[in-house]
């Protein structure tokens, strides 16, 4: 069993053909959204190789907490320790550019407010993944 303790992130990405400079408004080409987060890629990432996953990790009371849920669900991964709380889920901004190259602007929310002392280690736990992206 891999215990993953981290960070939920819904990444909103937009193409765009460049980076905005300072004050400037570009138009988008497309948006989309994504399950994301270190800690819940790595999650589904181990859950894919068919290993038993657990994520404990902090979503808000906003919209975003059930799709991330969700992706946790689809991806096959234990989502019993994750906490919840008031206000925002985590969420990202992607500007993804013609050539693969990308900027991103990070909102940790309920990532910050998780508590460590709350989290229960699932029977079986042999791994522990970390990412440093949640408070120690």
């Amino acid at each position: 069993m891999i215990l993953v303790a981290g960070s939920l992130h819904l990444d909103l990405i937009i193409d765009t053909p460049h980076l905005p400079r300072e004050d400037e408004t570009v138009a988008g080409r497309s948006v989309s959204r994504a399950f994301g987060g270190k800690g819940g890629n790595q999650a589904v990432a181990a859950a894919r190789m068919e290993a038993r996953v657990a994520m404990a990790g902090r979503v808000g009371d906003d919209g975003f907490a059930a799709e991330l849920l969700a992706g946790l669900d689809r991806g096959g991964v234990d989502a019993t320790r994750v906490q919840r709380g008031l206000g925002a889920s985590g969420m990202s901004v992607a500007l993804t550019l013609p050539g693969g190259g990308y900027g991103a602007v990070i909102v940790s929310a309920a990532n910050l407010d998780i508590d460590a002392s709350a989290i229960d280690l699932p029977e079986g736990l042999t791994w522990l993944l970390l990412q440093n992206e949640v408070p120690e």
